[in-house]
């Protein structure tokens, strides 16, 4: 290692840790300047780019160290934690769309097809918390009597917008038909911490 990589590295390292990816960028940017064909230079910046959500060139960064290393197995973990988390971001996505169209259901599907993708750490936790937090729409079969329930809690008729949280569960007047309640969403009530 050239004499003057040295503090780069120890910097390019420290500012990683500590978070600030686009110092840490710019350090592990230099070190590939003076010694480009080091392959744990390249998986370090992958996952710098990572971190930064750079998932094109934290690719390509995985490939340079895949081609300088073939029998080094990070790279390719690296590239497929990155085709995981890809698809688990579609996946969320998608799952965001049922729900704004009142599908809860397959929300909480596709959902569940992210969280078995192998997410670990923030990631997973935060996945994990929303699968159960997906709204879900009433079925026509117990509306009427859940119907019942919030006119006996709010003892009046319910009106759109009103919501109340009971039995663990926050319910949301969304529609009425004069003074029929037509469409209550449901969501899981957070367990108190």
């Amino acid at each position: 290692v050239p004499p003057n990589a040295d503090p780069h590295r120890r910097l390019a390292d420290i500012y990683f840790l500590r978070g600030n990816y686009p110092q840490a960028l710019a350090q592990y940017q230099e070190l590939i300047k003076l010694r480009g064909d080091n392959p744990l230079l390249h998986l370090q910046l992958s996952k710098v780019y990572e971190k930064s959500k750079d998932y094109p060139n934290a690719i390509a960064e995985y490939q340079t160290a895949l081609k300088l290393d073939p029998d080094n197995p990070r790279a390719p973990q690296g590239l497929a934690a990155i085709a995981n988390q890809r698809r688990a971001n579609a996946l969320v996505k998608a799952a965001q769309e049922d729900e704004q169209h009142s599908n809860g259901d397959a929300a909480r599907r596709k959902l569940r097809q992210a969280l078995a993708l192998g997410l670990t750490g923030p990631q997973r936790r935060g996945l994990a918390a929303t699968v159960n937090n997906v709204s879900m729409m009433v079925p026509r079969s117990i509306g009427p009597a859940l119907a019942g329930l919030l006119l006996a809690l709010l003892r009046r008729v319910p009106r759109v917008g009103d919501r109340i949280v009971f039995g663990g569960w926050r319910f949301e007047v969304l529609a009425m038909d004069g003074r029929r309640v037509e469409k209550i969403r449901a969501n899981r009530e957070a367990a108190p911490v």
